[in-house]
């Protein structure tokens, strides 16, 4: 299952909106079977927020090292994420939450600039069927790194938020950079697109590392 839920226990936590919601219309987008599937972005990483250094350890049994934006707080390890970050610790939004799961065998393994427009095409249909309140959905490279982007209007039990996703697939395996921020009830700019670039990074820097071999050509647990 490709759509996203969120995966920190807490009394704030978000939870996505219905479509049925009336101060929640997605934006309007290309005409596609799903109404809301934009087309490929590039970003360039030159301008980017710059990352802190790598966390210590390799995650997710050695497959992938990580790094937060530079000043961001890495909050405590959890078996439900694979990092979390505040830019306040005092204050649980912004936050950009780093998860993974297993894919869908014989579906997608690694996203790639030839595939990436027929995966997002699949998560639109299943956000679709969700009946998920969704704001845009768009393939992008980011860096090097195909992956697809979509936000999810939600709300805590104290306030309305908006969560910004990206996905990729590597190996089988569906790796997703979420960056939660409060919803702007304004016309001026939703506090989300001031830290979009933030997550835009992580996803880029994400390190996917290469299993080791022994003499034998037998893959070994990277350390």
């Amino acid at each position: 299952m490709l759509v996203a839920s969120l995966g920190c226990n807490s009394s704030d936590q978000p939870v996505p909106a219905k479509t049925s919601q009336p101060d929640a219309a997605p934006v309007a987008a290309e005409p596609t079977a799903v109404g809301r599937l934009l087309g490929l972005k590039r970003v360039d990483l030159e301008g980017l927020p710059p990352l802190a250094p790598q966390l210590g350890a390799a995650l997710d049994d050695g497959r992938i090292r990580i790094a937060g934006p530079e000043g961001w707080r890495l909050q405590p390890r959890s078996q439900e994420y694979l990092a979390l970050f505040l830019e306040d610790p005092q204050d649980r939004f912004p936050r950009i939450l780093i998860t993974h799961e297993e894919g869908d065998p014989g579906a997608f393994q690694t996203l790639t600039e030839d595939n990436v427009d027929a995966f997002a095409k699949s998560l639109a249909e299943q956000l679709d069927e969700a009946e998920r309140d969704v704001r845009e959905i768009r393939p992008m490279i980011i860096g090097e790194r195909p992956c697809v982007r979509y936000v999810i209007f939600g709300k805590t039990n104290l306030h309305k938020v908006e969560t910004q996703h990206l996905t990729t697939v590597v190996d089988g395996r569906i790796y997703r950079v979420d960056l939660t921020d409060y919803r702007q009830t304004t016309e001026e700019e939703p506090p989300i697109k001031k830290h979009r670039d933030h997550a835009y990074a992580v996803m880029a820097g994400l390190d996917f590392i290469e299993p080791a071999t022994d003499s034998n050509d037998q893959p070994t647990t990277p350390e």
